[in-house]
């Protein structure tokens, strides 16, 4: 579960965010300031993401890499390169990936895949959203998917079949699933977005189940329609970013 507080990316909110950061008992709440100082995109949060990455809690230190990563800031490259060591494994796939991100590595040449991934549709069990919703969970795991090392989530021609992948020496799997919670919570001034993704991931193209794979997040914001529907994009993105993250460290456990 990732929580998160739906806000404005807002210079002056870094401050408070890297107080939050640093000293917050809820690691919810830390792991939430870390991915809001990384969608910011102020560079001026990139020491407190590094100190961040000694956190005791090792979601908070795997979400920070990814927002050194997506700030882009060359002077997080070495404390990266340590995080690269950590005793988590999802520590150490965030940071190679953040690493990946700031030393502009090229994307594998076409042919040069290890996997290829045939994302699903991605129901929609809740009662809010509707198809906006399935579509844009399904968006955000297909941009996750195809900026990942080794995995391509496209095939010209249309889909590939056993044969193809075969001939690629390639490894095909199914990704799909349903958003199965989007709820709000209204409280005066103040709603609480909440959501849960349950996914599967299976063989491509036999589709044999392999293993259940789940994310949710939860999002604090206004009670207006449009901060409402605002928190639900941020807390649908957060799930579907933890899922991908857990996709990311099942394929590292094939090789």
């Amino acid at each position: 579960m990732i929580v998160l507080l739906s806000a404005p990316a807002r210079a002056d909110k870094v401050d408070d965010l890297a107080r939050t950061l640093a000293s917050d008992p809820s690691y919810k709440v830390r792991v939430q300031a870390a991915l809001v100082l990384g969608k910011l995109g102020d560079k001026r949060a990139v020491p407190h993401l590094i100190k961040a990455l000694k956190d005791s809690h090792p979601t908070v230190r795997a979400v920070s890499c990814g927002a050194l990563g997506r700030l882009g800031d060359a002077s997080a490259v070495n404390s990266l390169k340590e995080a690269a060591k950590d005793e988590e494994s999802m520590v150490r796939q965030a940071a190679e990936k953040a690493l990946q991100q700031l030393q502009a590595a090229p994307p594998p040449a076409s042919g040069k895949f290890k996997y290829y991934i045939s994302l699903g549709g991605v129901a929609n069990k809740a009662k809010l959203g509707g198809p906006e919703a399935s579509k844009f969970v399904r968006e955000v795991l297909a941009k996750e998917l195809a900026r990942t090392p080794n995995v391509t989530i496209s095939w010209e021609g249309g889909a590939p079949d056993a044969a193809a992948l075969k001939k690629r020496k390639m490894t095909g799997y199914y990704l799909d699933g349903s958003i199965i919670r989007l709820s709000t919570s209204t409280s005066g001034n103040s709603a609480e977005i909440s959501c849960d993704l349950k996914m599967f991931i299976a063989t491509y193209p036999a589709k044999s189940m392999i293993m259940f794979t789940s994310g949710g997040a939860a999002v604090q914001t206004g009670s207006s329609a449009k901060a409402e529907e605002a928190g639900r994009r941020d807390c649908l993105e957060a799930a579907a970013q933890a899922v991908h993250q857990n996709v990311v460290t099942f394929l590292k456990s094939q090789e």
